[in-house]
């Protein structure tokens, strides 16, 4: 089969997914909801899995999406569901709207019952401005600028079905641009790290022998007067900005006006952006080393979260 880069788009099946997780680091976090949808090349999309996930320890990070202990109590556990969620990526490229983030978590999550990932991904985020429609910034302003209701925001499910119907959008306007295969897309001049997946064949995964019984969550309104969905979107948007480490003016004004218009506090600023750097920092250190690629990238990050107000020890 050959590399999905010289596949004709039209004819790739895309599976999107978002997930919620008890913080940001894979390993010391764990995956708390997961909801994947198909979108298969004559545009039919479905939702294939939807589920809460018991994560096999306390929960955390109810402040930021709003699960509970009790809520993830009869859950299955993310081993369980795996099955069925490699059945949904059979023969399709991974997408989500952070991808980077999302595929960290999975890769942990399944490399601990013993499988490897290593397929081919797409990320949503910066699809926009890699065809020249935007700049990268949260799901939420995205489907604004777009014009798609986000419906369920905060919630894997709500997510992800926007995500989907930003991907519709962006599948439209790779058509009108010439833009044939996955191909032409990496040749738009971006370097991109996502866009070397494209030289993976599409994967193979059996069909999952039994349904497990899932726990979905109800979808809440996008405008709950609810603190965590602030201070949510301030993250997300911090974890776009600083997905490539880099962060430039403009950037780093539009963040600032975001968080005013949220109405955060200068201490709601710093913890997100102490979490987001303490989550790294535990993740690099984990093999009780840092090495010199790491330094270097946690100069980066600590200079990316400097420019966006604030970084630790400032």
């Amino acid at each position: 089969m050959p590399a999905v880069a010289q596949l004709p788009i039209g004819d790739v099946p895309f599976c999107i997914l978002d997930l919620e997780t008890t913080g940001l680091s894979p390993g010391l976090d764990r995956v708390v909801e997961l909801s994947v949808v198909r979108l298969e090349p004559d545009g039919d999309a479905q939702v294939v899995l939807d589920s809460l996930i018991h994560p096999q320890r306390s929960i955390a990070g109810t402040e930021v999406h709003g699960i509970t202990d009790a809520a993830v109590a009869s859950a299955p556990t993310f081993e369980r569901l795996a099955p069925e969620f490699l059945e949904a990526m059979d023969g399709a490229v991974l997408a989500a709207y952070n991808v980077y983030f999302d595929l960290r978590f999975l890769q942990y999550e399944l490399g601990r019952i013993g499988h490897q990932l290593d397929v081919p991904y797409l990320c949503v985020m910066y699809a926009r401005p890699l065809l020249d429609l935007g700049s990268r910034c949260t799901l939420r302003l995205a489907c604004e600028d777009h014009g798609i209701e986000h419906v369920g925001g905060h919630s894997a499910a709500g997510d992800v079905v926007a995500a989907t119907e930003l991907m519709q959008h962006y599948l439209g306007a790779m058509k009108q641009l010439g833009v044939r295969t996955l191909g032409d897309l990496r040749r738009r001049g971006k370097r991109y790290k996502f866009l070397k997946s494209f030289d993976l064949d599409l994967p193979r995964f059996p069909k999952a022998a039994t349904p497990v019984e899932k726990v979905s969550r109800a979808l809440e309104p996008t405008d709950a007067a609810d603190d965590r969905w602030r201070i949510r979107e301030y993250q997300e948007m911090v974890l776009a900005l600083l997905s490539d480490f880099v962060v430039s003016t403009e950037e780093a004004n539009v963040a600032r006006e975001i968080a005013g218009r949220l109405g955060l506090t200068i201490g709601e600023v710093r913890a997100v952006h102490a979490r987001i750097f303490a989550s790294t920092l535990n993740q690099w250190a984990a093999d009780d080393e840092i090495d010199d690629n790491e330094r270097v990238y946690l100069n980066a990050l600590h200079r990316g979260l400097d420019a966006l107000g604030w970084a630790p020890g400032g």
